[in-house]
């Protein structure tokens, strides 16, 4: 099981599971819980190789931070 993560988009922000067994972003999930624009895509970044403790992703017009919580 992957570890829990918290996602913080502009002033939203959710705690769950969102991590796929690989390691990539469930986008479907995330999407769902926090209502992200199309525009918003993590691709296949890797959340657990090697493991931080936060990534903050900036484009133009947004970041969006993931925390890994385990």
């Amino acid at each position: 099981m992957t570890p829990p993560v918290t996602v913080i988009f502009c002033a939203r922000s959710v705690r769950g599971r969102f991590l796929n067994p690989d390691g990539t972003m469930n986008m479907d999930r995330l999407r769902a819980a926090l209502d992200l624009p199309d525009e918003v895509d993590l691709g296949n970044l890797n959340f657990l190789t090697p493991q931080a403790m936060s990534v903050a992703i900036s484009a133009a017009t947004w970041t969006i931070t993931v925390k890994v919580d385990g």
